[in-house]
């Protein structure tokens, strides 16, 4: 038998969580991205980032986190790579370094999940993630932006997406690469596509 392939699909996401319900999904949703053959992302720090770091390990996956600003990720990181670090041995003087080698290292992975109720911080990714599919990706990345029942109002909804697309100009083919879920397997599949 062969050895397995797996993806890495990075998890963005608030550093706090939202509510109780929110973060239990979210491990949830760390669970299915192991039990499907993912390898889990994440800024390493805590909220969402942490539940679904914690989902993946507590179901015997791995978790890679990228920290910056010195600061240590939360305790389910398997692999952890330290970002400031890293700017501080390019000998590169340049402000935020180390938040901009983490957002590259993020968007290195195979496929997206966006959890809502997130910030500026995970409005940024989602963001990013449009520019990379649109210019830089040699293939287009699938994105998939969770929202169970439990992220109340109107916020990261249908409306928002393609609000966001227009705005950024993003070409057609890559909007078709963005869907909203509610149930966290079909935001893993689309993920994993």
């Amino acid at each position: 038998m062969g050895l397995r392939t797996y993806k890495t699909i990075a998890v963005f996401g608030a550093g706090d969580c939202p509510s109780t319900t929110l973060c239990n999904q979210t491990e949830r949703l760390g669970r299915i991205l192991h039990d499907l053959g993912a390898i889990v992302a994440t800024g390493a720090y805590g909220g969402i980032m942490e539940a679904a770091a914690k989902g993946a390990v507590q179901a015997g996956g791995e978790a890679k986190g990228y920290t910056f600003q010195g600061e240590p990720g939360n305790d389910y990181i398997t692999q952890a790579t330290d970002c400031q670090a890293l700017a501080q041995k390019s000998g590169i003087a340049l402000p935020y370094l180390d938040y901009l080698i983490r957002m590259g290292y993020l968007m290195d992975s195979n496929g997206f999940i966006a959890v809502a109720g997130g910030g500026s911080g995970t409005g940024l990714e989602l963001v990013a993630t449009m520019v990379f599919n649109d210019k830089l990706w040699p293939e287009r990345r699938p994105v998939s932006i969770y929202k169970p029942p439990s992220v109340p109002g109107r916020r990261w909804d249908n409306k928002m997406l393609r609000s966001l697309l227009w705005q950024f100009r993003v070409s057609e083919q890559t909007a078709a690469m963005y869907r909203i879920f509610k149930d966290p397997h079909a935001a893993v599949r689309h993920a994993l596509s």
